[in-house]
């Protein structure tokens, strides 16, 4: 049997929102001190910016799967890291929808491992985050869902990993 991707998805920016404010704040602070700080306003500027872009690489590199035979995620800039737990190996879901996320209809689906060496995978900030909970919980009880799966967010066209 090849393994075929049934979902696949990507944290939203929103978790990177305090981030985006303080920085921002930050960086019209040195704007504004140019005057008496000199080079070094431009140089917290720069940083301030810096850190923003680098909290939205992070972020984008991150990418969840969920296919017939496991939970994958991948992450990592300069290094790639790919993260399984399969689905023989789930032992429960866990769904979090904090209040600042609900108004966006995101959520954060923790999948808990009998692994020893990844006990559980975080999939943060996704949309419709029970129907991914109730898809993963099929999947792994053995129901896989049929070939029309509107969950599937970002465009993968690929059925087959191989």
């Amino acid at each position: 049997m090849q393994e075929e991707i049934i979902w696949a998805g990507r944290s939203s920016q929103i978790v990177n929102f305090k981030t985006y404010l303080l920085c921002s704040i930050g960086t019209l602070f040195f704007i504004g001190m140019y005057d008496s700080l000199g080079f070094f306003a431009v140089i917290g500027a720069l940083s301030c910016i810096g850190k923003m872009f680098w909290a939205y690489l992070t972020v984008r590199a991150s990418k969840f799967l969920i296919t017939n035979k496991a939970v994958i995620y991948e992450y990592g800039l300069l290094t790639r890291t790919r993260s399984f737990i399969e689905m023989y190996r789930i032992q429960d879901t866990t769904l979090i929808e904090p209040l600042w996320l609900r108004p966006f209809g995101l959520g954060t689906l923790r999948v808990l491992s009998f692994q020893w060496d990844s006990e559980y995978i975080t999939i943060s900030a996704i949309s419709r985050p029970r129907q991914v909970q109730n898809l993963v919980r099929s999947v792994a009880e053995g129901r896989i869902p049929k070939e029309d799966n509107p969950l599937l967010d970002f465009g993968v066209a690929v059925k087959s990993l191989n």
